[in-house]
């Protein structure tokens, strides 16, 4: 079982001192619709970077910076809006980042990713029929049982398992993966 060595960094409390896990899409203005993917990569960018753990005001005001990079269209926010988000933001920010991809889902790549203690950014085309899966949705993926199959995602602030092979035979779309990291 590979799991990421600092999940703490994406603890986030709220006004009232309860805590959560990384951000959830309807924190953001009502306008901003179809957020998942400013999300993940919100969750993505504060672990790389260890911005954290911080209030929720803090991760929100971050995470409405990370939108205006990862802004999705009609039908939410493709492969390509995600990796030019991850080039933008890094450009504009002048930060060193860098981002590997593969259409390909595979659990060599999770592995390799988490290995090198560096969060996954999943979409999910179609769930098929998959527990806690939604079509047309990103995630992050923070643990691997690879063994078993199974990836550890967060979304939403919540955090569970998928049968990630389970996915992989009945999904007719499937997605693709992408691993966010310094440069």
């Amino acid at each position: 079982m590979i799991e990421l060595k600092s999940l703490e960094v994406l603890n986030v409390t709220d006004e009232q001192g309860m805590k959560t896990v990384g951000g959830n899409q309807y924190w953001y203005p009502r306008n901003a619709k179809r957020a998942c993917g400013a999300t993940t990569a919100s969750n993505i960018l504060t672990y790389v970077y260890k911005m954290g753990p911080r209030s929720k005001e803090e991760h929100l005001d971050f995470m409405k910076k990370v939108y205006m990079y990862f802004t999705p269209g009609i039908f939410g926010l493709w492969l390509s809006g995600f990796l030019k988000g991850i080039g933008k933001f890094a450009k504009e920010q002048e930060i060193p980042v860098s981002s590997n991809h593969t259409k390909a889902t595979s659990l060599g790549f999770i592995r390799a990713s988490l290995e090198a203690d560096t969060p996954v950014a999943l979409l999910v085309l179609t769930a098929g029929g998959v527990a806690n899966l939604y079509n047309w949705h990103w995630v992050t993926i923070i643990g691997l049982d690879e063994e078993n199959k199974r990836v550890k995602i967060l979304d939403n602030t919540r955090i569970s398992w998928v049968e990630f092979g389970d996915w992989l035979e009945r999904s007719l779309l499937r997605g693709a993966l992408v691993s966010i990291c310094l440069s």
